[in-house]
């Protein structure tokens, strides 16, 4: 067995591999193939491959020679100045400098950021010409569903070129939640708990989330606060320099890169690592099984919010299929806890799941909605969110129970008084844009417009978002013969709209909405286009410029509203290029109602990159900052 070696000091011990048995990847941007290599191999520490792809003559295989480190390889020489605060924890990264002729140069240029201006803009435009999710899921249904086996290899094999055992165990405390309906906002109730009961003792609690609203920097979140812009330049081409370095070690094309969900979850890993975060409230992406986020094999407790039926080409079209893939992210000896499941046929497979994966107790533990009692003020509206908010309470009390039996938390503060108290003000706090959100017009005031958005995108949850609407105190129009303006303003992008449109329609009064707009999620109007953060290249730019997906919303709406006989003007159903053309759109239908001393409603749903959109375009919040996010220039 040959030694990972820095000067004569033995590190890691790393099996001696013989030729053509180990299995190297090749990822690109647009394929995945994994090929046998006879003249390559892979280096494994802990069964994980490091995928350092080194020659075979003078580092792995039959000569069962070590490799010479240098400190500080993997660790760009001209990282960001001055360097934000970070913990002292130990770094488990072993960085290399090969004592033999270097592999040939891939196709120029060596390096992609040669000559880049480092900072917030140019990570994001960076970040932009990476693979969206939606990219990855055509790819995955022209392959019969076949590429989700090498998805958790793959990611490890990442994981490890940046620097880090490939199952990122010991360093991160990870709290694993997945589901269809509600894992966001269980997410970010548990976040909300845990910093209320560990920030007061001088801990970080890290929370990775998806989609963004605004901004991607709300995807890495360190104490309910989205990272710095600094700190996403900073950490994001820390991550791309680590990645190219590797490549070139390997012989790969330095060009290869990580899709965009991958790019994103290797630099949370990094983010927290690096940041000395304690404990990481980790929502999985899309499933669980296959999901990039479940690299983790030892999470502090699994969480699993209500199930649906949602991404059919991956996951499969009934609710038991899907239960088996959000059930991927249970492991042997964490505690698994579940929103409360009525079909005994989906409890069966998870049950089944959690003996497999021998999770602690062996079973399940489900949480019933009552849990939180009806007087506790939630900060997220809507009586769905009990739900999760139930759950949540559950899995943040197993994940302080095991970080006592850790050691990692003083025993003399953490009273029941005190768990309570931080669960109250936890839930009380959570703060979530974009679901069930109220907030007045800008432009116009709240008095004369409210904007209600919610990111319901399913035909399960689109009828909560409808109740919660119908729930307002409602509208009075003084002084009028017209009803007040009910405006929806509605896109979903990738989905069948039928089913979501079917459901939506179905929970409302006949004839309840007085406007209908269907927009493209193209941010602004006069050919500015996307916000960067909010760009959505894996749309086909003929279906954006023909308005295709609109104009077929349009026809469903219709459609529905006639064959329930209700009279359709065709002018009170529009298409819009833009979101902010729809805004405005929306302004104008009030203006003369507001005139009138009457008031008027957007409810916006559908999807969560429209509400995000629509956000941006209304420019609440600050998502500026004074910085620009510098890092540097090379």
């Amino acid at each position: 067995m040959s030694r990972l070696r820095v000067g004569q000091q033995q590190l890691i011990p790393i099996p001696t591999l013989r030729r053509g048995l180990v299995c190297s990847s090749n990822i690109t941007n647009s394929s995945f193939n994994h090929s046998y290599k006879k003249d390559r191999s892979v280096c494994t520490v802990g069964g994980i491959g490091l995928g350092l792809g080194l020659r075979r003559k003078q580092v792995c295989g039959y000569n069962r020679t070590g490799i010479t480190t240098t400190p500080g390889r993997l660790s760009p020489s001209t990282s960001p100045s001055p360097p934000p605060s970070s913990s002292s924890s130990p770094k488990l990264y072993t960085t290399m400098s090969a004592p033999y002729p270097p592999a040939p140069p891939p196709p120029p240029p060596s390096r992609t950021t040669t000559g880049t201006t480092r900072n917030y803009a140019s990570a994001i435009q960076l970040l932009n010409t990476l693979q969206t999710n939606h990219a990855i899921l055509a790819q995955i249904r022209e392959s019969g569903r076949k590429l989700n086996a090498l998805a958790i290899p793959e990611m490890r094999a990442w994981v490890a070129r940046i620097g880090y055992t490939g199952t990122l165990t010991p360093p991160l405390n990870i709290i694993h939640i997945a589901g269809t309906k509600g894992k966001g906002s269980v997410c970010a109730f548990t976040s909300h708990i845990l910093a209320h009961a560990l920030t007061p003792l001088g801990k970080k609690v890290g929370l990775y989330t998806s989609p963004h609203l605004r901004s991607v920097r709300e995807r890495i979140q360190i104490n309910n606060k989205p990272i710095s812009k600094y700190l996403f330049a900073k950490y994001f081409f820390d991550v791309w320099d680590r990645l190219e370095e590797s490549a070139e070690l390997e012989g790969r094309d330095p060009r290869e890169k990580p899709v965009y969900f991958r790019y994103l979850t290797l630099m949370a890993f990094h983010v927290y690592i690096q940041e000395g975060v304690d404990v990481v409230v980790l929502e999985t992406g899309i499933g669980g099984e296959y999901d990039s986020t479940n690299v983790v094999e030892k999470p502090l407790v699994t969480g699993i919010a209500r199930l649906a039926v949602d991404h059919v080409a991956v996951l499969g079209e009934t609710r038991e299929e899907i239960a088996w893939h959000k059930a991927g992210i249970m492991k042997a000896g964490a505690a698994v806890y579940a929103t409360n499941e009525e079909r005994q046929s989906v409890r069966d497979v998870l049950e089944e799941r959690a003996r497999e994966k021998g999770v602690l107790g062996g079973r399940v533990m489900w949480v019933p909605d009552e849990l939180v009692d009806p007087s506790v003020e939630l900060g997220l509206k809507g009586d769905f969110q009990r739900s999760n908010a139930a759950l949540a309470v559950v899995v943040s009390r197993e994940a302080i129970k095991v970080l006592l039996e850790r050691g990692q938390l003083p025993r003399e503060a953490i009273t029941k008084e005190y768990i309570n108290e931080s669960i109250a003000l936890g839930l009380q706090k959570t703060v979530w844009p974009g679901r069930c959100q109220l907030l007045p017009d800008p432009v116009l005031g709240g008095d004369a417009l409210e904007w209600c958005l919610d990111g319901a995108h399913t035909p399960d949850s689109l009828p909560h978002a409808a109740k919660w609407f119908l729930g307002l105190p409602p509208l009075q129009q003084q002084g009028s013969p017209r009803p007040p303006p009910q405006i929806l303003l509605f896109n979903q992008q990738t989905r069948d709209p039928v089913p979501l449109l079917t459901a939506l329609h179905t929970a409302l009064p006949k004839s309840f909405f007085t406007h209908i707009i269907f927009s493209t999620n193209v941010t602004y109007s006069h050919n500015k286009g996307f916000k960067p953060d909010l760009v959505a290249s894996a749309i086909a730019p003929q279906d954006l410029a023909e308005k295709t997906v609109q104009q077929r919303l349009r026809e469903v709406w219709i459609g529905l509203e006639e064959a329930a006989g209700n009279t359709v003007r065709a002018g009170d159903v529009v298409v819009c290029d833009t979101l902010q053309d729809s805004v405005e759109r929306a302004r104008e239908i009030v203006g003369g109602a507001a005139g009138e001393g009457g008031k008027g409603r957007v409810l916006v749903t559908g999807s969560l990159h429209l509400v995000g959109g629509v956000l941006e375009v209304l420019a609440v919040g600050d998502d500026s900052e004074d910085e620009d996010g510098w890092c540097r220039k090379s």
